[in-house]
């Protein structure tokens, strides 16, 4: 991970790294948080430098590919270290409000589930596509076509008959791919942390 980045590359980190900031402050203050807030950023940097080397325009916009990318790292990063402390409760009562307890589970991060689950599965969307169309640049030029034909909704059959092959040969082609791509999601998952 050490390649140097490209113009473009660069480009995209030092415009974007306000993102960085951004999510280091909209955690939830917590004594972990205020105290680490420097390993917070550089482990968001070290996201947006990975979206900035990963990132294919023709799948998404990079501020959605990017927040995805160093809320990654931040939050591998807190993980790491929160084996250390006590665990969080949703339950656990941060203040007061109006004279009630405020829950962690109360707050504007946690409440808006719809839209933040609508982000999430947008971000976890174009990861997965961009996943994918690493994996399919280093198959062989029959089974991309083949997977391209399937993926357009035809059926096996349909996609035999189209390019001449018998369908069980299709179908061994995407058994195969189904096999290939478990193994290699599995593989880099930590990288594209879908």
């Amino acid at each position: 991970m050490n390649e140097k980045l490209t113009i473009e590359q660069e480009k995209l980190v030092t415009d974007n790294m306000k993102l960085v900031y951004y999510h280091v402050n909209k955690l939830q203050v917590n004594p972990f948080v205020i105290n680490n807030k420097d390993d917070l950023v550089s482990e968001g940097m070290k996201g947006l430098i990975k979206a900035a080397r990963t990132f294919d325009p023709t799948k998404c916009k990079f501020a959605t590919y990017s927040t995805r990318c160093i809320l990654n790292e931040i939050f591998m990063f807190m993980r790491k270290n929160n084996k250390r402390g006590p665990n969080m409760s949703l339950s656990m009562v941060i203040g007061t409000e109006d004279g009630s307890e405020l829950t962690l589970g109360d707050t504007e991060l946690l409440a808006d589930n719809s839209m933040r689950e609508q982000i999430e599965h947008d971000e976890v969307t174009c990861i997965k596509q961009q996943m994918l169309e690493a994996f399919l640049s280093k198959c062989r030029p029959r089974e991309r076509e083949v997977i391209d034909l399937l993926g357009k909704g035809k059926k096996q059959a349909e996609v035999a008959m189209q390019l001449g092959l018998s369908q069980s040969y299709v179908s061994r082609i995407f058994q195969k791919f189904k096999d290939k791509f478990g193994k290699y999601r599995k593989r880099n998952e930590d990288f594209y942390a879908a």
